[in-house]
């Protein structure tokens, strides 16, 4: 849960991490973690060892610290779209499956702060339940990439049927770096495209001559 909600924030999820950074937290000298197992072992084979206090101390620390990450989750799950210092998009994710409506709204929410993996999210939901004007909406303030143009083109091609349209996105796509592969996927639809345009335009030629 936490590392879904602050992993792209923090440099890890650790207990560490999170109580310095996510509770404002620091502890006291404590017993290094690694070092709890041989203590216990040596405390369960002669019955004592002077650090065993320390021990029992580090655990209950880390007791109160796990609820109070937990309570933290909890904060950002009850209202995913006023959720603040955390992932929304990943917050927001899981919500459109759990609960489609807060899961658009967060996703919503992040989106106009900024966040482009959230416009891409929408922008599939609303594709697969065939919301196409709200499709068109994210599909319109997406930030200029490869992947956005070659989104527009096959928009434009399969269901506008705006195929100079397709053709001018396909070209603008052409322009962003891509490996080899996805260079000749795009090429193929270029050609594609240029081939069903002169097909229309030849079509529409024969219909203005006269008989």
């Amino acid at each position: 849960a936490a590392r879904r909600l602050w992993r792209k924030r923090f440099p890890d999820c650790s207990l560490g991490t999170l109580e310095t950074l996510l509770l404002g937290r620091s502890r006291a000298l404590d017993v290094p973690g690694a070092r709890i197992p041989e203590i216990w072992l040596e405390y369960s084979r002669r019955g004592f060892h002077p650090l065993m206090d320390a021990v029992l101390a580090h655990n209950a620390a880390d007791l109160e610290s796990l609820a109070a990450v937990a309570a933290e989750c909890g904060r950002m799950h009850s209202n995913p779209a006023e959720a603040r210092g955390c992932d929304r998009t990943a917050l927001g994710s899981l919500w459109l499956r759990l609960e489609p409506s807060k899961g658009r709204a967060a996703l919503e929410r992040a989106f106009e702060d900024g966040e482009e993996r959230a416009g891409w999210l929408l922008l599939g939901h609303y594709r697969r339940g065939g919301e196409y004007g709200e499709y068109e909406r994210i599909l319109g303030v997406l930030a200029p990439s490869r992947d956005s143009w070659v989104e527009r083109a096959k928009h434009a091609e399969h269901r506008s049927r705006d195929l100079k349209a397709a053709l001018r996105a396909a070209l603008e796509a052409r322009s962003f770096p891509a490996d080899p592969e996805l260079r000749e996927a795009l090429d193929r639809r270029i050609v594609r495209l240029e081939g069903k345009l002169a097909v229309m335009r030849t079509r529409e030629g024969r219909r203005v001559l006269p008989r």
